[in-house]
């Protein structure tokens, strides 16, 4: 029937997906500096301890980075599948119709499935 389906905002998922990849490779890139901000703290009136503590805070901040990292990717993962399977779709489903005389589908950067 006319009408029926699921619009999918294909440009607001792509992006989507481009912010994702650069977020996890700020992540991937953040955990590269770590001894940057060690030696940028330094030793205060040669004091340990500020140092110390970053480091503790760093390793700790590690641990849970690389989780959220690996949530992003798998995000990213699906968002770009998505993306890629509805685009994949409505070009599939423009070309049947445009064989069968009805015209193309989506449109505006919306994909319709049915």
């Amino acid at each position: 029937m006319a009408g029926d389906g699921v619009l999918y905002p294909i440009d607001d998922l792509k992006t989507t997906s481009a912010q994702l990849i650069a977020i996890v490779d700020e992540f991937e890139a953040a955990s590269k500096r770590r001894d940057d901000l060690e030696q940028a703290v330094g030793r205060p009136d040669g004091d340990d301890r500020l140092k110390s503590r970053v480091h503790d805070f760093e390793g700790s901040w590690d641990d849970s980075r690389d989780k959220l990292l690996s949530k992003l990717k798998e995000i990213s993962e699906r968002v770009k599948g998505t993306v890629d399977e509805v685009t994949k779709t409505d070009t599939d489903m423009a070309g049947s119709m445009q064989q069968s005389g009805q015209g193309t589908g989506g449109g505006r950067g919306r994909a319709v499935a049915n």
